[in-house]
């Protein structure tokens, strides 16, 4: 596991998805930062089809992140429900 590729990676999917926060918390922020940053970007849907299809850690640390998060849509959870 290399962090600098994975904020490379990050970083373009994030611009390639338009998702300008998303890159700026990738670049100065933690993982806490940059999922608040994607959520508000790209939605929960838009977001967990992206993580998974990187690095493991991404999946990793979005469970690890996304679950501490204190708000939720009611649709996020319908759709989520383990992840509130």
């Amino acid at each position: 596991m290399d962090y600098e590729i994975d904020r490379k990676q990050g970083i373009e999917l994030a611009k390639s998805l338009g998702a300008t926060r998303t890159a700026a918390a990738i670049r100065q922020g933690g993982f806490r930062d940059i999922f608040d940053a994607a959520l508000a970007e790209l939605g929960m849907d838009k977001l967990i089809a992206h993580i998974v299809q990187g690095p493991p850690v991404w999946s990793h640390m979005a469970l690890l992140n996304i679950a501490a998060m204190p708000q939720r849509s009611p649709s996020a959870q319908q759709r989520h429900p383990a992840v509130r």
